[in-house]
């Protein structure tokens, strides 16, 4: 996460102490988090987070996995600004087609801050050659 761990990343953006815990031996989801990804890492897989219910980054409003991405690259996580560029082009790349960019709208030590902005729709990431394509109906 740059120059984040994973706790104050995630503790960027959600309550860590309110949020239910997963493991009953801890309180909160803090306690489950150092527990298996600290300090036992092989305990969950690298993107276990995208899976994790109380993240909704996979199945929530688009708010949530938005708010997540631009924090991804914002300078206190990311401070290379030519990462973080490459980053948001990859990323706009991506969220561009469901009509979604990351936008700098601020600076934090002359590095971009983004948000996401809504935007036309940019169509299919991959083109369909439509001209081959079979019909359903025979």
């Amino acid at each position: 996460m740059g120059r984040l761990d994973e706790i104050d990343f995630l503790g960027s953006l959600y309550d860590l102490d309110g949020l239910a815990c997963t493991d009953s031996r801890f309180k909160t989801a803090r306690g489950d988090i150092v527990q298996h990804w600290v300090n036992n890492p092989l305990d969950w897989p690298d993107d276990w987070v995208f899976e994790d219910s109380r993240f909704q980054l996979t199945d929530g409003p688009d708010e949530v996995l938005l708010a997540f991405l631009a924090r991804l690259v914002h300078p206190q996580v990311q401070p290379d600004i030519d990462q973080s560029s490459r980053r948001v082009e990859e990323l706009n790349r991506l969220l561009g087609p469901d009509g979604w960019i990351l936008r700098a709208f601020d600076f934090l030590s002359g590095r971009p801050i983004y948000q996401a902005v809504s935007t036309q729709a940019t169509g299919p990431i991959v083109s369909l050659p439509l001209a081959a394509r079979r019909s359903w109906a025979g």
